[in-house]
């Protein structure tokens, strides 16, 4: 090969890589499945979402929601199918929403959406809570929220037993408060997606 012929190949790799990573990870992508990532933006309202939970500190987290009047929605940490079989025998409830662990879309996931009915959804801002100090977890939560943006923050910490999930909690005293005086409300993610009826 010459050496054009292998900068060509090497910058196809390149953009292929770049195309599957943006497919797998963005927030924004919908080649791999159907997602959303932000609600309607015709009011001044937020979605929260914790993905890795229930955990051991759920209580003292909706118990903090609750102060506010700032409803959420849990994504269980299971196989697509099996979550959904739970949900549906337990509640006699079909679930509408799904988000991939990790937010990483795969091949297939498409068609496994499609079978179970489900729409995915993704974040307008991840918090980063299991990894940042909660002082820097406020500042990305607070940085320029806008009508429709959904919050993704963290119940848990994969699948650790009694996870310390202080960070979390600690934004959200802080945070739901500063949001509400800012003039916004939190809605149930089914509200924030669907445009209000007249």
């Amino acid at each position: 090969m010459t050496g054009s012929a292998l900068t060509s190949v090497a910058a196809a790799a390149c953009a292929s890589g770049g195309i599957l990573a943006y497919a797998v990870r963005s927030p924004r992508s919908s080649l791999l499945a159907p997602s959303v990532y932000r609600g309607v933006t015709d009011r001044p309202a937020i979605a929260l979402t914790f993905d890795d939970g229930p955990s051991e500190s759920t209580p003292e987290l909706l118990e903090i929601l609750q102060q506010h009047g700032a409803p959420a929605t849990f994504f269980q940490y299971r196989e697509v199918a099996a979550a959904e079989e739970s949900i549906e025998r337990i509640t006699g409830q079909h679930a509408k929403y799904f988000r991939a662990p990790y937010g990483a879309r795969w091949f297939g996931l498409r068609s496994a959406q499609a079978r179970l009915g489900l729409m995915g959804v993704m974040w307008t801002t991840l918090a980063m809570d299991w990894k940042l100090p909660s002082h820097r977890v406020i500042q990305r939560l607070l940085s320029g929220p806008s009508n429709g943006a959904i919050l993704c923050l963290h119940d848990g910490r994969e699948l650790a037993k009694n996870p310390n999930i202080g960070v979390t909690l600690e934004a959200l005293r802080d945070v739901l408060p500063k949001l509400i005086n800012s003039g916004f409300h939190f809605e149930r993610l089914t509200e924030i997606l669907c445009p209000t009826k007249n």
